[in-house]
């Protein structure tokens, strides 16, 4: 039995969670970025920027500032590159046909080209 079993915890949900934490900046930078550029005007880019203002305790921070804030956060936790769960590129095609159907997808901000799909899993491995 693992540590985390013994917490309760199964293994599969921890690592599914690192997982996630592990693409969270990337998800954030390239959904900001993809906001900026399409939608400048839009509720959400101002969100990003109040995230960022609560998580640096800067009341004049910006939305790449908290993409950058989480960054480090994920560094400082030594959140494993998804790499070292097995992910390579060459499944990044079939991952991004499977997410552009999935339920989370919905809840975005801003719908994702396959390229910015393909630069998040990129930079998590």
């Amino acid at each position: 039995m693992t540590k985390n079993a013994v917490l309760g915890v199964p293994d599969k949900q921890v690592k599914v969670s690192l997982r996630s934490n592990r693409m969270l900046p990337f998800v954030m930078q390239v959904n900001v970025q993809a906001l900026q550029q399409r939608l400048p005007e839009s509720q959400m880019v101002k969100r990003y920027a109040e995230i960022a203002q609560i998580l640096t305790g800067d009341p004049r921070a910006t939305a790449p500032e908290g993409t950058a804030w989480v960054q480090s956060l994920c560094k400082d936790l030594a959140i494993p590159p998804l790499r070292q769960y097995g992910l390579k590129e060459a499944h990044f095609e079939a991952l991004i046909e499977k997410s552009a159907r999935s339920n989370s997808m919905k809840g975005n901000p801003i719908p994702l080209t396959s390229e910015e799909l393909h630069l998040i899993l990129a930079q998590a491995i």
